[in-house]
């Protein structure tokens, strides 16, 4: 429970923990911002976590993008139903396109 700083990096006296916290070994385990995705925990990762159009935010969450269901005009979306899905009247680019 007492971090031995020429030889832990952090002790919770567990040192269990999967993300977030103190893992096995007394080092830091895996966490937000760290630059590797968790996908067990994270849904993106890319270290820098400013939130902007296509990137990720905080708390390792995407940011606005195309297919989260909100019409970014000025990032270039014609529209975004949130599917992600060819075929119907917005595609996977959030670019209008016709119905057969």
């Amino acid at each position: 429970g007492k971090v031995d700083a020429v030889h832990e990096k952090c002790d919770d006296g567990v040192n269990q923990s999967e993300y977030g916290g103190c893992a096995p070994g007394c080092v830091f385990g895996p966490k937000c911002g760290d630059g590797v995705v968790q996908s067990k925990f994270e849904e993106c990762d890319d270290g820098v976590l400013a939130g902007e159009y296509g990137k990720c935010a905080s708390k390792c969450i995407l940011g606005p993008h195309c297919g989260d269901g909100i019409r970014q005009q000025d990032k270039g979306e014609d529209c975004d139903d949130g599917n992600h899905v060819n075929g119907d009247a917005c595609n996977a680019d959030c670019r209008v396109s016709g119905i057969n």
